[in-house]
Formats: C-alpha cells, structure tokens, sequence
C-alpha cells in the first residue's frame, strides 16, 4: 500500500498567553446583614483584620485586610441607590459604610510578588454632603466626593506588591469625614514572555548538521493561528486538537470494487483471525503501542475492510435468494406430492 504524505506549510509567531484574572470582592458592614451572593466577601470590620479571602469563583486566596482605626459603621438604608441606573458596585455593597473623622489605612497582605493588581475602592454616604474621600497608593492620589455618590469608584491599575507582600492604601479626609463602603482586587497572573534563543519557538533551519525541530523547550502547548485565532494545538502531553483534518492521497480503497480484485475467502479470514488476533492489513495493538498509528493509512485500511465486508454481504445475499428459489420450490414439491 502507498504511504500517505502530508504537507503542512505553517507560520511559527510567539504568541503571548490571555492574562488570567481573579476577583477579590470584599464588602464592608458591622455583623449584621450580610450579602448573600458568594462572589463577595463580607468583612465584618468590627475585628481590624479579615480572614482570607475567597475569590469570586469561590476558592481560597492567600490574601488579608487590614483596615485601621475606629471601625464606626453606617446604614445608607436598604432602598440606597434603588434610582440608580448603573452604580459602581452592587447597592448591598453601597449600603453599609465605614465613615471616620481622622485618617486611616487599609493594607492588603499575602500579595504575590510575580503578578500584578488592579484595585478598585468604594466610596458612598447618604449625608454628611461636601465631603471627599482620597485615596493614595504609591503617592499616587485619587478623590471620590462620597454624597449620594453610586458612579464614581477610586481606580489603580498595575499595582505591584512590596518586598512584604503588600499593598498599601492611604484613606485621607479632605474635610470632614472619609469613608469606604468596599472594593475589588483584581489579580493578574501575566504569562511568562518569549524565552531566550535556543529555549523558545523554534523552526530549523538549512544546517543539516543542527537539531531539526519545530517547537519549545518549555512545559507550554504549541498553538497555531490565523487571524490570532487558535486552529491547531500541541498539548505537552502529545496530544494534537484540531477542528478538523484533511489528508491529501493516492491508494485509496475503491479498487477493491474493481472487477478483478481477489476477495479473500472467508475461511481464510478466520484462520488468520485465530493465529493473529486481528484482522489481515490491520496493525496489531502492540504495533500501534509501539510504533505508533499513521492516521492516513488506517483510514485507507478500514475503508478497504468496510468494503470487502460489503462483498462479502453481497456475495451472502446471494447465496440466500438462491437458497430461497430452492425452498419454495420444496415446499411446492412437497405440497404437491400431498395431494
């Protein structure tokens, strides 16, 4: 049987990895009312330091909050923000606040020295109008005027924790009282960049005389694109996934139909069967087990069972009809000699 070739002409690009995020969601109140959807935290902060938090998909973090001086809250009230079309964060979220006269600051501990974060603070008061809550992280200050306030969040990208795992967050008053009613860290875990030459992609070139490879030395799956849209991937297990396959080749199976092909008699079939263990043409399990499958000429050599099968059916068929002639005109003869 001839060998199948394939041809696969491919461009090999470096492409990064989607940033993987996880959400912190931590709501602030005094112990009593808690939210109840799980993506959020509730951080009774009558105690200065919370417990981990849970991530919004419901797996623990290594992350903590501490949040210092006097641990006052306030009720905006049940309906808060109720007339609100689109509020910076859930009104559950918005109606407990933890007001202060004097500066304060929140310290997020158990941070990840190789991943970079996002933090959004919430900041809302039903009264107490004129006044303005900043927040500094890195000497870099946003304020939020907190009356009525359900648009306007407190924004820091890119942030990166300290050589103690921290993250640290001023809470200034700009007059007379600061607030924060809650807010989300945003984990960013970056995917390594193109290694060095000779570790990364790799596709050989005309030197006969150098590895002839194309891929990566590292534990990542090799993916091909178009139009930045992933086809094909080589998973580090081996595994090749694609939508689907086409194989372009000669000998394939139709001349089995041909008139002067020689069917193998069935009786030969179950000797070699009963020797072997499989069917004639078809690789044993240890031949797949160690040397592997070539999808092309499996494809070919099934194809020719399933048609040889064909005949074989058809060549039963007749020899039934036949056989069926023979019986009916037994039974007439038999009917016959009754009368």
């Amino acid at each position: 049987m001839k060998r199948i070739i394939f041809s696969l002409l491919v461009s090999i690009l470096w492409v990064a990895g989607a940033e993987a995020q996880k959400y912190i969601k931590v709501r602030l109140y005094g112990g009593t009312n808690p939210y109840a959807i799980t993506e959020w935290n509730n951080w009774d902060v009558n105690t200065a330091t919370s417990p981990a938090y849970i991530y919004s998909d419901g797996s623990i973090s290594t992350v903590t909050g501490v949040l210092t001086g006097a641990f006052a809250i306030g009720d905006n009230g049940a309906t808060y923000g109720s007339a609100s079309t689109n509020p910076m964060a859930p009104l559950e979220v918005l109606r407990y606040v933890s007001g202060l006269s004097v500066n304060r600051s929140l310290t997020l501990h158990g941070l990840s020295a190789d991943k970079t974060y996002n933090l959004e603070l919430y900041a809302s008061r039903y009264n107490n109008s004129g006044n303005s809550t900043q927040f500094v992280i890195n000497g870099v200050s946003q304020a939020v005027a907190t009356y009525q306030n359900f648009t306007n969040k407190a924004s820091f990208t890119s942030l990166a924790a300290n050589a103690s795992g921290q993250i640290v967050v001023s809470i200034e008053k700009l007059n007379t009282y600061l607030y924060i009613n809650g807010f989300t860290l945003t984990e960013i875990s970056t995917p390594p960049p193109p290694p060095a030459t000779g570790d990364g992609w790799s596709l050989s070139g005309n030197d006969a005389t150098a590895a002839q490879f194309i891929g990566t030395k590292n534990n990542v799956p090799l993916l091909f694109k178009t139009n930045n849209v992933s086809q094909m991937r080589i998973t580090t297990g081996g595994e090749v996934q694609v939508k689907k396959l086409k194989v372009t080749q000669t000998g394939w199976a139709d001349y089995v139909f041909e008139p002067h092909y020689k069917l193998r008699p069935l009786s030969e079939v179950e000797k070699f069967i009963n020797k072997h263990g499989h069917l004639p043409e078809v690789p044993s399990a240890k031949e797949v087990t160690t040397e592997g499958l070539n999808v092309g000429d499996n494809q070919a050599v099934l194809l020719k069972k399933i048609e040889e099968l064909t005949l074989y059916m058809i060549e039963q068929n007749k020899k039934l009809e036949v056989q069926g002639k023979e019986i009916k005109v037994l039974q007439r003869q038999a009917k016959s000699k009754k009368k």
